[in-house]
């Protein structure tokens, strides 16, 4: 009598054993053991062998020429931008340069000298406000016009 096992091996793609919130993965990529709890080994011996070594390629950085830059933002006791606001930037050796605030309050200079003295910045042209009519002035308009 010639007997056969019914099949020759087992094959469990990626098997996944899981217990209480952990669980250990095996496939061919390796083993992962996820836990969310404490990761304990018992053995005899603990045998790890070298490290393997990974081939990667570390994509070169682009080369940084600028060497000194300033920033500015101007903003108003309620935290409003001076847009468009002109601007003049003094440096050590003499040399300025101008500009124009954008329309958040800011601007930014590449390649600048090495050391600000100073900012001066335009005077903002504020538009006053009329004064307002007295108290009695407002009641009386009131008074007449409920009549």
């Amino acid at each position: 009598m010639n007997q056969q096992p019914a099949f020759k091996g087992l094959d469990i793609a990626t098997p996944v054993l899981s217990a209480g919130g952990s669980q250990i993965r095996i496939s061919a990529k390796g083993i992962e053991v996820i836990t969310e709890a404490k990761f304990e080994v018992k053995a005899g011996q603990h045998v790890f062998s070298g490290r393997e070594k990974a081939d990667i390629s570390v994509p070169a950085l682009p080369t940084f020429q600028n060497k000194n830059w300033i920033g500015l933002e101007h903003f108003d006791v309620d935290n409003s931008p001076f847009a468009n606001l002109g601007y003049k930037i003094f440096f050590e050796n003499n040399q300025v340069i101008e500009g124009k605030l954008d329309e958040y309050g800011k601007a930014h200079h590449d390649n600048v000298p090495e050391k600000a003295i100073r900012v001066e910045y335009e005077e903002n042209h504020v538009i006053n406000d009329e004064p307002w009519d007295t108290f009695d002035s407002v009641l009386a308009q009131l008074n007449n016009f409920e009549k």
